[in-house]
């Protein structure tokens, strides 16, 4: 009697042993303070990302009718490299990111920023820059006399709203309240286009990939005035509202690691290049 006792408790040992192994086999989960098991999901990155379907190759829809370009593709290459984080992009005008950053609903901004001091106290920039974003006087073909700033006192200079444009402009009058120069915004590019080509205004300021774009694509005979009036890079805005140290750690990683491999360099040289060959099949 015994003995048979003996192997029923034996029995059930092993059997509890079993099942205890089959729950605790390859399907691993993570475990959270009050020691219950559950997925650990990628945490949700909220991006304001740069609106302009019609501005290819920077921002532009592809045949696919998906978002793409510079910051897109950069995007993207990081969050590859990011397994813990998922992005999420609302496309909006750089206002409206500038807001969501201001308020803290957003965790990223993409939207080609230049740096410039004001920024710099209201948001945290990426470590590095990931493209090339100089910027020149810019004028019609045929123009004169336009070399520096200086020289644009008393003439109509358009630009964006809330650009880094604006801001060199803006400064600028603060230096020379004397004899400023009149700035005009617009945050339609085919209005400062077509104010540049009529007239209405004296100059634009912009870059060499500005330039090239408009002069292939709208014959707008514009010309880059060298040399340039600003250095800059274009770089990605972290709130400072609601930070997350973590993430931002995380993805400058990412960013530096790219940017030193050459990856945003391909990036930028490949848009470019599939552009210029619409171009010239169309």
């Amino acid at each position: 009697m015994k003995k048979k006792l003996l192997t029923a408790l034996l029995l059930a040992t092993l059997l509890f042993t079993l099942l205890m192994a089959g729950c605790s086999g390859d399907d691993k989960k993570s475990t959270d303070s009050n020691g219950s098991a559950e997925d650990v999901a990628p945490k949700t990155i909220v991006v304001g990302c740069i609106a302009g379907a019609g501005y290819p190759p920077l921002a532009f829809e592809n045949e696919a009718g998906e978002a793409d370009g510079v910051d897109v593709r950069v995007l993207k290459a990081i969050d590859e490299k990011l397994g813990d984080y998922e992005f999420e992009y609302i496309y909006q005008e750089m206002r409206a990111t500038l807001a969501g950053l201001d308020s803290g609903t957003l965790n990223l901004g993409a939207n080609m920023f230049e740096y410039n001091d004001e920024r710099a106290e209201k948001y945290t920039y990426t470590d590095s820059g990931y493209m090339d974003f100089s910027t020149y006087i810019v004028v019609l073909e045929g123009t004169t006399g336009f070399n520096t700033l200086d020289d644009l006192q008393g003439k109509r200079v358009i630009t964006y709203p809330s650009s880094n444009t604006a801001y060199i402009l803006e400064s600028y009058n603060e230096e020379h309240p004397d004899s400023p120069i009149e700035i005009v915004y617009s945050d339609s590019m085919d209005v400062q286009r077509q104010s540049l080509k009529s007239g209405d205004v004296d100059a634009t300021l912009g870059t060499k990939f500005g330039v090239e774009m408009e002069n292939a694509q709208f014959g707008s005979n514009q010309l880059l005035i060298e040399p340039t009036i600003n250095e800059s890079l274009a770089y990605f805005l972290f709130p400072k509202k609601n930070a997350d140290p973590e993430f931002e750690k995380a993805f400058n990683t990412a960013l530096d690691d790219l940017v030193a491999d050459g990856t945003t360099a391909k990036i930028y040289d490949d848009l470019f290049a599939e552009w210029r060959a619409g171009l010239e099949n169309q």
